[in-house]
C-alpha cells in the first residue's frame, strides 16, 4: 500500500513538471488551441487555469502568505494598473466611452496576474518546481523562431505558407488582419511563428539571440537572426542587433584556450555552411531582402506615414493634452487618448486613429496606461531585477534564460506594445519569486 501510494505520488509529481513544461511553452502559441461550441480556447490558457486552480487549492488547505520584495514591487505595480484602470474607465464613461471599454476591460486580466502572483510566491510545493516553466519558455521560444523560418522557406521554395494552410480556420473564426496568420504581401512573407502576429518573432528572437551568446551558441543566435528576417520584423533585427553588440562578439569566442580554437573552429564551419546557403537561396534572400527594406521605408523613414516614430515626436504635446491623468494613468489600452484628442496630432494622425490603440513602444504606452506613478513602480521593479540576475545568471542556468529574457524585453519593448503580453507576465512573475526565493552570494 505504501508502495502504491509512492508510485502515485511520483507520477502525479512528474505529471505536474509536464504541466508546467508545457505551460512554458504554449505561453508562446496563443495559436494552437482547440474550438468547441463555438469557443476558441488557447491550450496556454487551459494549462494556466489548470494551475491557478492547483496554487488556489492548495491555499484553501494551507492558507498562508508568503512574498518577497521584487514580487511586491511587481504586485504593487499591477495594483497600481488596476487603480489608474478604475479613473480611466469613470474618466472616460461620458466624455470616451470607447476608452472606457477598454479601460475596464483588461482589469479582470490584470487582477488574474496579481492572483497568480501571490499564489505562486506562497505555494512552495509548486515554486520549487519554476524551472520547469522556465525551459518550457526557452523551448517555446525556440520553437517559434523555427516555425517561422520554416514557414518562410517554405513559401519561398513552393509558394505556399504553411502557418496559413495549417490555421486558415483561425484566422477566419478571429478575423485576423488581411486574413492571414502570415502575411504574403510583394512577394514576401511575413511569418509570424506560432501567433497571429509577425511582431511576435521580435519578442522571441533577441531573447534566442542573448541567450544563444551567453552560451555561446552560434546556431541559437543563427537562427534568431533567420527567424527574424523570416518575420520581416523590424523590431526583431534591430533588438537582436543590439543585443549581439551589447554582449559583445567576443562573449561567443571568450573561453579556455582549448575550447576557444573549438569555438573559432565551428564558427569559421559555420560561415562557409551561411555562405552556402545563401548562394543556394540567393533569389529569395534578394526578395525578403527588397521587402524588409521597404518596410523600413514605409514604416519607419517615410514621413507619410511614420507612426511609430511620430508618437515620440508628439509625447510633450500628448503629455499635457493628459493634463492632471497623467498622475494615475487610465488604464491599459488607453494610451493612445491624448493623441486621438489633441486638436494637432489628431489632425496629423487622420480620422482611422480615433480608437484605443497601443503604440508601437511600451514605455510610452506605460507612460498613460499607468500613469507617472505606476510607471515609476514598473521602472523600479523591472532594473532592479535585472540588478539581481545580472549579479547571479552566470551560476544557474534558470537564470541566464531570465536575465536574457529582460534585457531583450527591455529593447524589443522599444518598438512594440507588449501590454499584458501573457508570456512577458508568466516569466515577470516567475522571476521574481525566484529572486526572492533564491539567496545566492555575488562574484565579481
Amino acid at each position: 500500500m505504501n508502495y502504491n501510494y509512492y508510485i502515485n505520488k511520483k507520477s502525479v509529481r512528474i505529471n505536474m513538471d509536464w504541466l508546467l513544461v508545457l505551460l512554458g511553452i504554449t505561453s508562446t502559441m496563443p495559436l494552437v488551441g482547440i474550438y468547441v461550441f463555438g469557443i476558441e480556447l488557447s491550450v496556454y490558457r487551459i494549462l494556466f487555469f489548470l494551475c491557478f486552480f492547483q496554487l488556489v487549492t492548495s491555499v484553501i488547505k494551507n492558507p498562508k502568505l508568503t512574498i518577497g520584495t521584487h514580487s511586491k514591487r511587481f504586485v504593487a505595480w499591477l495594483i497600481a494598473a488596476c487603480i489608474s484602470a478604475i479613473i480611466g474607465g469613470i474618466v472616460f464613461f461620458v466624455i470616451a466611452p470607447r476608452w472606457s471599454s477598454a479601460a475596464f476591460s483588461q482589469i479582470s486580466k490584470t487582477i488574474i496576474f496579481i492572483l497568480f502572483a501571490l499564489l505562486w510566491s506562497s505555494n512552495s510545493q509548486l515554486n520549487n518546481k519554476a524551472h520547469c516553466i522556465i525551459k518550457g519558455f526557452l523551448l517555446g521560444c525556440i520553437l517559434n523562431c523555427i516555425w517561422a523560418s520554416v514557414d518562410a522557406i517554405g513559401y519561398y521554395m513552393f509558394g505556399q505558407s504553411i502557418n496559413n494552410i495549417i490555421f486558415n480556420g483561425y484566422a477566419i473564426r478571429n478575423g485576423v488582419h488581411y486574413g492571414m496568420i502570415s502575411i504574403i504581401k510583394n512577394g514576401g512573407i511575413r511569418s509570424s511563428g506560432f501567433n497571429y502576429d509577425p511582431a511576435h518573432i521580435g519578442f522571441v528572437s533577441p531573447i534566442i539571440a542573448a541567450y544563444g551568446l551567453k552560451k555561446k551558441n552560434l546556431i541559437l543566435v543563427f537562427l534568431s537572426f533567420v527567424a527574424a528576417f523570416s518575420a520581416l520584423s523590424v523590431t526583431a533585427v534591430v533588438s537582436c542587433s543590439i543585443i549581439v553588440f551589447a554582449f559583445g562578439a567576443k562573449s561567443v569566442f571568450k573561453s579556455k584556450k582549448r575550447k576557444g580554437h573549438v569555438n573559432l573552429l565551428g564558427f569559421v564551419v559555420g560561415l562557409f555552411a551561411v555562405c552556402i546557403l545563401i548562394y543556394i537561396f540567393k533569389d529569395y534572400l534578394s526578395i525578403a531582402y527588397d521587402n524588409f527594406f521597404n518596410r523600413i521605408n514605409d514604416t519607419y523613414l517615410d514621413s507619410s506615414d511614420n507612426i511609430r516614430l511620430d508618437y515620440i515626436k508628439f509625447l510633450p504635446q500628448a503629455m499635457f493634452q493628459a493634463g492632471p491623468l497623467m498622475i494615475f494613468g487610465t488604464g491599459f489600452g488607453t494610451a493612445s487618448y491624448p493623441y486621438s484628442h489633441h486638436p494637432d496630432i489628431s489632425a496629423h494622425f487622420g480620422e482611422t486613429w480615433f480608437f484605443p490603440y497601443d503604440m508601437e513602444n511600451t514605455y510610452i504606452a506605460y507612460i498613460f496606461d499607468c500613469g507617472i506613478i505606476g510607471f515609476a513602480i514598473f521602472l523600479y521593479f523591472i532594473f532592479n531585477l535585472i540588478r539581481s540576475y545580472s549579479k547571479c545568471y552566470r551560476f544557474n542556468n534558470d537564470y541566464t534564460i531570465i536575465y536574457c529574457f529582460t534585457i531583450a524585453s527591455l529593447i524589443s519593448m522599444l518598438f512594440y506594445h507588449y501590454i499584458l503580453f501573457a508570456p512577458q507576465m508568466l516569466l515577470l512573475t516567475i522571476a521574481s519569486v525566484e529572486m526572492d526565493k533564491k539567496r545566492v552570494e555575488i562574484y565579481e
